[in-house]
């Protein structure tokens, strides 16, 4: 009897230690994974109820900063003193809204009429890109948070397509700005072509990335290489593009036939790791988890349940 009573309490003390405690992160024993303590930083990421929650890795805590509406696509400012995410709240559809690093002061800066607004993600400065959708127009914007000016970056048009493959060949034009730190490249994403070009401001030149079916870009915070996801289930891919050297290197993230990996992808301050998020697609349960790849290992360590990370 004793035996048994203490296998019990031993499974049941394995499934506390296998779950994330209010508050604090807890790693499974059966992951590979980093010292989470020994790195430096804040992960945001948006979690199964719709909140952005963020990860401090000095403490390993996990606090909620928002507490009402629908929440997504968190994105950290250069700078890290204040993040962007898309909400829906009360009688409005998505729009973008920004708070301090600490959750205080949210603020709505989008009004979009007739539409929603999405997926937004900085620029150098104060400026800051999300895309529009306004009967049936879609576009990438702009705008300064602290002038308030407002541009339109690429754009569909009045739509006058008579045909589903009209309009997709309409949004196949619109690309989304994502600019290195240094303020010399942007990368221009193709979303619907899933292609991605290097930009070097200086000169005017583009390079075509190579990699089929290509995810959201993500620079290195030393602005010299651009990571992004690219192949099919299950055989994805993590890119790794050097700018300078023009070279690639191939990671791979298959985690097996009915799991997806990408969507966004973001690096630590020195550069040597990076997170990303794998789930089931179109799940009904809470199954995407962030997970680190050490990028001089290749090997990733699981993290907690969430998607769309952004690392400062």
């Amino acid at each position: 009897m004793r035996r048994k009573n203490k296998s019990i309490v031993n499974r049941f003390v394995a499934r506390v230690l296998t779950t994330i405690i209010l508050g604090t992160l807890i790693i499974t024993s059966n992951v590979r994974s980093a010292t989470i303590s020994q790195l430096n930083g804040s992960i945001v990421s948006s979690n199964w109820d719709n909140h952005i929650m963020l990860l401090d890795m000095k403490s390993s805590r996990v606090i909620q900063l928002t507490k009402s509406g629908t929440n997504l696509w968190p994105t950290w400012s250069f700078d890290g003193k204040k993040i962007a995410f898309a909400s829906v709240r009360g009688e409005h559809k998505r729009e973008i809204y920004i708070m301090d690093a600490d959750g205080r002061n949210e603020k709505r800066v989008i009004y979009t009429k007739n539409g929603d607004a999405s997926d937004p993600h900085w620029g150098v400065g104060s400026l800051l890109y999300f895309e529009t959708v306004v009967k049936g127009v879609l576009q990438e914007n702009s705008i300064d948070l602290i002038s308030g000016d407002m541009k339109v970056i690429s754009s569909t048009g009045e739509v006058s397509a008579k045909t589903i493959k009209e309009l997709l060949e309409k949004r196949k034009h619109i690309y989304q700005i994502f600019p290195s730190r240094d303020g010399k490249y942007q990368m221009l994403y193709f979303r619907h072509q899933q292609k991605l070009e290097l930009l070097e401001l200086a000169s005017g030149t583009k390079r075509e990335l190579r990699g089929g079916r290509q995810g959201q870009p993500s620079w290195s915070k030393d602005s010299k290489r651009v990571a992004y996801v690219t192949g099919e289930i299950p055989d994805q891919v993590l890119m790794i593009f050097d700018v300078k050297e023009n070279t690639y290197e191939e990671i791979h993230l298959g985690r097996g036939p009915d799991t997806g990996c990408g969507g966004k992808t973001s690096w630590n301050g020195s550069s040597s790791r990076i997170v990303y998020s794998c789930g089931t697609p179109y799940s009904q349960k809470e199954d995407s988890r962030l997970y680190i790849l050490d990028l001089e290992t290749k090997k990733s360590s699981m993290l907690i349940k969430g998607s769309s990370p952004d690392w400062h």
